[in-house]
């Protein structure tokens, strides 16, 4: 049963485990406040079902609770329809929740809890199964939303919330010189995220540990280092080819000042909701051919190593073979 009783009621698929993940979003931090409400209700739903894909899980159902400073049936509707396509696409119904009332000065609040199944004999992709010789790669191209929340923030005369001078000029040069397909492709990336949940089903028979990049690559990855015990050794020439795939033919935006801002960008920059994940090399070709099969950027970053001591975590190594500790700047709510 689902929406009209007390409760909803689930019957689990036996010999299933059910998985749980639970996620809000509050405007003002996680969406502008005047961002297409359409967008609102499906980004909401796909960062919930962005955690299935990373433990491999497919969806079951999903509840939904807003918190409403005031009733506004517009902007209720359009959200509905943005959530509600998206749990059809996901065949992830919406099974109840809760909608209050809160006061005139208080943020938008939307909350989303998504249940979801997996095979008990299935590998788990716990972040801490991260095995010593794995590959680590990622779908997508990191740091790509949050070029367009630099942009979002440059309309709104906020740049400077967010950048320091000389890297707000050379945001506004790598910018300016984006193809426009891929200008509109990070706004998209930032406010309708493709979650990668069906590479995520079929490729999970091959991952070791995994997650999806939803605070930053750089905080991300400590994840799976420290659960793990493992160094999670990092090639920047890796992160940096992504971006010369589809910068390459301007010679002019990918100098070495933009192209080391780009390697920031993609290290600290959140809301990209791509698929992060290590796996033995042994199914490398399995795993290009899966995605070739999809149309799905996918990338080979680093390696899994033995740790050296009892600071796990990861290391990045430059063009000339020096390695250097990567400091998390992913995103904090209780940072500065």
């Amino acid at each position: 049963m689902g929406i009209g009783d007390d409760c909803a009621v689930l019957k689990p698929t036996p010999n299933q485990h059910f998985y749980i993940s639970t996620d809000t979003s509050i405007a003002g931090v996680h969406f502008f406040a005047d961002d297409d409400p359409w967008s609102v209700g499906w980004k909401a739903l796909a960062v919930n079902l962005s955690d299935l894909a990373a433990s491999g899980a497919t969806p079951v159902g999903f509840t939904l609770n807003l918190s409403l400073p005031r009733m506004d049936a517009a902007w209720l509707a359009a959200f509905s329809q943005g959530l509600l396509r998206q749990a059809e696409l996901a065949n992830c119904p919406l099974v109840g929740g809760d909608t209050t009332s809160t006061q005139p000065d208080s943020p938008l609040l939307v909350s989303i809890t998504v249940f979801g199944e997996r095979h008990c004999d299935a590998n788990r992709l716990a972040r801490s199964a991260a095995q010593e010789g794995d590959q680590l790669w990622v779908t997508g191209i990191p740091g790509l939303a949050r070029l367009g929340l630099l942009q979002r923030y440059e309309q709104l005369g906020r740049l400077p919330n967010l950048l320091d001078k000389p890297k707000q000029a050379l945001f506004r040069q790598t910018w300016a010189a984006l193809p426009t397909p891929l200008q509109q492709q990070a706004f998209t990336r930032l406010t309708r995220p493709d979650i990668r949940s069906q590479f995520a089903l079929q490729a999970s028979v091959w991952m070791h540990a995994a997650l999806d990049l939803s605070d930053g690559l750089s905080g991300d990855l400590q994840h799976i280092a420290q659960a793990s015990g493992k160094t999670l050794l990092l090639h920047a020439s890796s992160l940096q080819a992504i971006w010369g795939g589809v910068l390459g033919s301007n010679q002019d935006v990918f100098s070495p000042s933009v192209s080391n801002f780009l390697l920031e960008t993609s290290l600290i920059g959140g809301d990209d909701y791509e698929l992060c994940f290590t796996a033995p090399p042994s199914h490398a070709e399995a795993l290009l051919d899966l995605a070739k099969s999809m149309q799905i950027p996918l990338c080979v970053l680093g390696q899994v190593q033995a740790s050296k001591s009892l600071a796990h975590g990861v290391v990045i190594q430059d063009k000339k073979g020096q390695e250097t500790a990567l400091r998390s700047n992913s995103y904090n709510h209780f940072g500065p």
